[in-house]
């Protein structure tokens, strides 16, 4: 077995490092950008690099291919290494976006091979155990707490709201794995004189119950802590998690977990792009939810060829009724003042009334749409 290995996201060498010393994975082909993307592969024997990711197009034996990367020119690597027949394991952040993060639901739609998230965390031994527990048992959670404390004494300024959106896309993805869903999201930012400050609040909510919050809060210096509260019927589990160290749980049924501990699993099969497209919606949405300071509806559906004609006709049809309005106001103004010969008047009503007729004719090409395929 072998992989190739375009990325430069330093949050995944922890992972890597462990799966290397798995037998699932005997070598590895990573693209050597700059002597920087070492970094990446210390510790991590039987590696051989290559200088782009244009050679893991033509490499052979390969079993799966690692992407992940926040700028342009790892984004081109996404979307052409996406056009393979090998599977692609995207390891999500912040800067991608929710339009790549479509465009790449559309490139999976047309390829048999899987596009798969890589959230490092599923492998994370108490998390797991939690997340089989609770499926063993179909104990369903009823509110879910993490907060975080996080140190950027050694981020710019410019860089901390983007760490605390990565961090919080990979929090989404917990909160979605162990069964929270919502359908009403609230987003609440703070900050102090402080230079580096930041707090952020996020609340999930579903029938006007809150299902889930999420609060954060930067200082510059002291130890990274995150806790996790777990909120079931049978009373609370609380884990806790201390400068990225594996989480640890702190207080509940430790006997239930030990019963359900296995092996991690360094690749999730459950996890789809889908979940990955639900993630980033929940980021687009805390941004919405902030800039306009109200709770946003949270809405996702299956990106597809069909849903994208809708939306952008529904558009169009909203503009061509605005415009067909106007103009119709300005024909009837101009002929009951002005005497216009007749065939300037038919003129002017089939300029005004054109746009409509073929507006409603492009409907027609709705059939011919594709709808995304199910099981993605």
């Amino acid at each position: 077995m072998r992989w190739g290995v375009c990325c430069d996201d330093l949050r995944v060498a922890d992972w890597l490092q462990q799966f290397a010393r798995s037998a699932d994975v005997p070598a590895f082909l990573g693209v050597r950008r700059s002597p920087l993307d070492d970094a990446l592969f210390q510790g991590i024997p039987r590696v051989e690099f290559c200088d782009n990711w244009q050679s893991l197009l033509i490499a052979r034996n390969l079993d799966g291919i690692l992407v992940g990367g926040r700028d342009d020119e790892a984004f081109t690597a996404m979307r052409q290494l996406a056009q393979s027949s090998i599977p692609l394991y995207v390891r999500p952040h912040s800067a991608q976006g929710l339009s790549l993060a479509y465009e790449l639901t559309l490139i999976a739609a047309e390829r048999d091979a899987p596009i798969c998230p890589l959230w490092p965390h599923r492998a994370d031994p108490a998390l797991a155990a939690i997340k089989r527990w609770l499926t063993e048992t179909g104990r369903g959670l009823q509110h879910i707490e993490l907060e975080r404390t996080v140190n950027v004494a050694d981020v710019a300024e410019e860089h901390v709201d983007e760490n605390l959106a990565t961090l919080q896309l990979d929090d989404a993805d917990i909160v979605r794995w162990l069964g929270i869903r919502g359908s009403r999201l609230t987003a609440l930012r703070t900050s102090r004189p402080e230079p580096k400050h930041r707090r952020f609040s996020v609340t999930l909510e579903t029938d006007g119950a809150p299902v889930a919050l999420w609060t954060a809060e930067t200082r510059s210096g002291g130890p990274t802590h995150a806790r996790l509260t777990l909120q079931l019927a049978s009373g609370r589990m609380v884990l806790e998690q201390h400068d990225g160290e594996p989480w640890a749980l702190t207080s509940g049924d430790g006997g239930a977990l030990a019963a359900s501990a296995a092996e991690p699993m360094w690749i999730d099969p459950d996890a789809t792009w889908d979940d990955a497209v639900a993630v980033f919606e929940w980021i687009d949405a805390v941004e919405r939810s902030l800039e306009r300071r109200r709770a946003i509806e949270l809405h996702s559906e299956p990106l597809s060829e069909r849903t994208i004609f809708k939306t952008q006709m529904a558009a169009a049809g909203c503009a061509v009724l605005l415009g067909t309005l106007a103009l119709s106001l300005v024909y009837l103004g101009i002929a009951s003042i002005v005497p216009l010969p007749q065939w300037l008047l038919l003129t002017l009503r089939t300029v005004i009334f054109a746009p409509l007729f073929v507006f409603l004719l492009a409907q027609l090409l709705l059939p011919l749409t594709r709808s995304a395929r199910p099981g993605l």
